[in-house]
This record gives structure tokens, sequence and C-alpha cells, in this order.
């Protein structure tokens, strides 16, 4: 339930007591316990009393419950009626000390205080304030009924401008693709073009590379060719020690022979298998 509904519910209801003949001090919830032709029973259940003992000035029960309308007993508690206001409780021994604790006054009944009955006037003020309150309470409801359209309209908004956006950059993204589709087919011949322009390239690179291989194999033929007979032999390769594959200073006829894949001497045709062999020496 909604602060704005129990506070119509209490101004409703109103604050005005009802007036059940009970002895003095006792609320109306425990009024079927003060029978006043029936002995007393106290509500801590210690013991029974005749009803006459009950308010006699005598505290009779340990929990004070025979005396609720006197200061009899240093534990008991006085029930103040406070016809118009709220009811309450105050301590026993408040009553008749001379001041008044009870709006109604009924807490100084043997005391010869002069009091006034202030219950109708706190009620009005009470019942001002709830009026207020429930007022606020309704202008809050109406308030937090009002925020929470708006954030239902703000929160709508945001989705159809979400939508709107969604559908922008899908429409974008279409076009994006359109035209890179339209690039990479105008760049196709071109780029083709220039493929086959650099594989030319290197294959003119690589043919230069073997002619000039080609002519520094013959040139090292010739090189070694020592008596120009068209075959180089184990007898001159031992006679270039920079070809040594040991390092040791010496050619030896095994070493020149493997030089020449085994055999005897080799010709520029042969030459060409063993060039591997020889031409990082």
């Amino acid at each position: 339930m909604s602060c704005h509904h129990l506070l119509l519910l209490l101004l409703s209801v109103g604050v005005s007591a009802v007036e059940v003949t009970r002895p003095r001090g006792v609320p109306l919830s425990k009024r079927q316990f003060y029978e006043e032709d029936k002995p007393f029973t106290c509500l801590d259940g210690s013991r029974t009393i005749p009803f006459d003992r009950v308010n006699d000035d005598y505290c009779d029960c340990q929990d004070g419950s025979d005396e609720p309308g006197t200061a009899a007993c240093p534990n008991g508690s006085f029930h103040c009626t406070n016809a118009g206001y709220r009811p309450g409780f105050i301590p026993s021994s408040r009553i008749n000390d001379g001041i008044c604790d009870c709006c109604d006054t009924t807490d100084e009944y043997n005391s010869g205080a002069t009091c006034q009955n202030t219950c109708r006037e706190l009620g009005r003020k009470e019942k001002e304030s709830l009026q207020k309150l429930a007022e606020i309470a309704k202008e809050g409801f109406l308030l937090k009924q009002q925020l929470i359209q708006e954030a239902k309209r703000g929160l709508e908004d945001k989705k159809v401008k979400l939508a709107d956006v969604q559908v922008s950059k899908k429409d974008l993204e279409e076009k994006v693709e359109a035209i890179r589709t339209v690039k990479e087919t105008a760049e196709q011949p071109e780029r083709e073009a220039k493929e086959r322009h650099l594989k030319a390239w290197e294959d003119e690179k690589a043919a230069i590379r073997l002619e000039k291989e080609k002519a520094r194999m013959a040139n090292v033929f010739l090189e070694l060719d020592d008596d120009a007979d068209g075959f180089v032999s184990v007898a001159e390769l031992q006679s270039h020690s920079e070809l040594d594959p040991d390092s040791d200073g010496s050619l030896t006829e095994a070493e020149a022979q493997g030089l020449l894949g085994g055999v005897d001497k080799v010709d520029t045709v042969a030459f060409e298998s063993v060039w591997s062999n020889i031409k990082e020496k």
C-alpha cells in the first residue's frame, strides 16, 4: 500500500476515541481482563485478588496490572484515552505528580494540578499535518507517474532514432560495398597488367642473372683449363689451392676429383653440373 493511500486511510478512520466503561488507566484492548463482578487475576498469572483491590493504591501484582490507574506499582503503566487524539501510555510513577502528561488530563485526576484538555487541538493539528502529507504524497505520486511516462516516451524516441541510425548505417554499408565493387572492377585490368609487367621484369632479371652466371662459369672454366684443351682436369685443379675445401693449403687429388664429381676431367657441358661445387671457392 502506498503512503498516499495509507494517509487517506488514517484520515478516514479519524483520531477520535470511543469511551467504554472500564477501570481508570486500562486500555480498551485489555478491558476483558477487568470484570467488576469477578475476581481479578494478575495479567502475569501470578495470583488472583478480589476486584475491589484493583486501583486501591496498593500493589498486589508483581507486574503492576492491578494498579493501572494509580502510582502504587513502580513497574505499572497508565493508559491515556486522549479522546480526539492518539491514545498512549505513561509510567505509573507520573500519575498525580502535578504535571499533565495526558492531553485529556486524566493522569492528574487527584493532584489538584490545573490542566487543560488539548486533545482536540492536537488532533486537529495532526489531521492537518496528515492532510498535507497526503497531498504531498499525492503530488509525489502524480509526479512519479509523469516522470515514468516521460521516461517511456524518451525510451521510445531513442528506439526510433536507433532504428533510423541502423537503417542509415545499413544503407551506407551497401553503398560503400557497391563503390568498392565498382572500384575493384575498374582496377582489375590495371592490376592484371601491373602483375604481368612485374612478372616480365622478374623473368628478365632472372634471365640476366642466368646469363651472368653462365658467363662467370665460362670464364672460370677458361681460367682452370690451363692447357686450353677444352677440359678441366684433376691436375689442373690441384694447381689452384684457393679451391682447397678444408683450407689446409694443399688440394689433394681426391679433393680435386671430389670437386669434379668423382671423375678425372670434365668438359664445358659437364662443368655445369659441378659448377655449384666450385663457384663459391
